[in-house]
Order: structure tokens, then sequence, then C-alpha cells
């Protein structure tokens, strides 16, 4: 009687075994597929103007304006992400985050800028995390500081460079995400 007890309880170990197995098995396969290229592009369409937050286009103010131009103020932007250069092309995702003027001088502006790039094609899907300087002429780098989904651990940096002028309010930019 022990021994079937035992048998009992033995196969009811190998069932749960199997269920939980079958499981993480299961949400594995609902993860997207890790990133295996060294590097992505894509196209952020930057709509310059007033926020929907408030009648100015800033969250912050600048700490002095007569005496530090415009350090410390801050902007919030929301921009979509496309595959090519024109803003109909398909849609890719979006690039969040927020700026902050770093630059004690009216003639330089540079802005610390921190950005969540939401990214998902018909092969990857994931975000990325980006931190750096921006407001030089030509390319500007930020560092990759991680990545969710498929760019999960994901560390590099990104080159952006404006690629169009479309009108006063859109500007379109080229982003290429190296991966180290």
């Amino acid at each position: 009687m022990a021994s079937s007890s035992l048998m009992i309880k033995y196969i009811a170990l190998l069932l749960l075994i199997n269920a939980l197995v079958g499981s993480q098995a299961q949400s594995q396969t609902s993860q997207p597929k890790p990133f295996k290229r060294s590097k992505l592009e894509y196209y952020v369409q930057a709509h310059v103007g007033p926020s929907s937050l408030a009648a100015s286009d800033k969250f912050l103010p600048s700490l002095n304006a007569t005496r530090t131009a415009k350090f410390g103020a801050g902007n919030l932007f929301s921009f979509n992400i496309t595959e090519k250069v024109d803003p109909t092309s398909t849609h890719l995702g979006y690039v969040r985050g927020y700026t902050v003027e770093t630059s004690y001088l009216a003639t330089r502006s540079s802005s610390l800028e921190t950005a969540t790039i939401e990214y998902e094609d018909a092969k990857y899907k994931g975000t990325l995390v980006v931190l750096g300087i921006v407001g030089a002429p030509g390319a500007n780098e930020l560092a990759i500081v991680g990545g969710t989904g498929s760019f999960r651990g994901a560390e590099g940096y990104v080159t952006i460079q404006l690629a169009r002028i479309a009108s006063s309010t859109l500007y379109t930019f080229y982003h290429q995400a190296n991966f180290f």
C-alpha cells in the first residue's frame, strides 16, 4: 500500500513538473525575438511647437534667463518613429522623453536628453533607454543604457542626424542605433 501511495505522489510530482515546464516554455515563446543585428535604423518625425501640456512648450522655466540664457529650461516630447524619411511610411513606434537645457550661453545650445524608444516591426519588439547631450551641429550621440523585449540588456549608442526639414514645425531625424 505504501508503495502505491508513493507511486501516486511520484506521478503527481511528474505532472506538476510537466505543467510548470510547459507553462515556462509557453511564456518563453511569447517573448519577442532577441535582436541579433549590430545596428538598427529608423526615422523620428519631430513636430516642433507648443505642447498640449501648457501654453508654453516648457515644463521647467529657465533658472535665470537674464544671466544664464535658457539654462535649466525643460521640454517634454513624444514623436513618431517611421521606417523611412517620409512621415507616412510604416510606423515603428515612438520616442518619448525630455530635454533640459545645459548651456549657459545664448549663442550655443545643448541639452541633456533622456528618452525611451518604443520599437516594433515585424520581427523585433521592445524598448531602448538612451541618455546624452544633444544640440551640437551635425551628428549627436546618445548612450544606450538598457532595453527590454528584443533589446533586453542592450548597450551601445544612437547617432542622431537631421535628415529633413519638411516645414517650420516638422523635422525628420535619422537615428542609427549601434549595439555592442
